[in-house]
């Protein structure tokens, strides 16, 4: 049997390490944000078709990723691994509607 401070320490650990891991995409968001909001002023860039409401929404979630990682970090006062994960989530949500939207193209 385990001592609780050891589950305790490997707990903080990963709570650690998906942090960094949700931190990690914050070091490019200027150049994001600069990128999407040139992709939201082109001329068409309204939503015309399935191909364009995924890269709409591609962009929107790319956009939007601060607002995740930092309402995750402020609202996770409990230390769950869940909430912290929720960042990595956003992340996987715009990497599938990047992909969707590159089989469309």
């Amino acid at each position: 049997m385990t001592p609780p401070y050891y589950e305790s320490s490997r707990h903080e650990n990963k709570l650690r390490l998906i942090k960094l891991l949700g931190a990690l995409p914050l070091l490019i968001y200027p150049m994001v944000l600069i990128a999407g909001l040139m992709a939201l002023a082109a001329p068409g860039a309204g939503i015309h078709g399935l191909d364009s409401f995924i890269a709409a929404s591609f962009i929107w979630v790319s956009l939007t990723y601060p607002v995740t990682f930092f309402g995750s970090m402020l609202f996770n006062k409990r230390r769950s691994l869940v909430i912290a994960s929720l960042p990595l989530m956003h992340l996987a949500l715009a990497l599938l509607l990047f992909v969707f939207w590159w089989m469309l193209g």
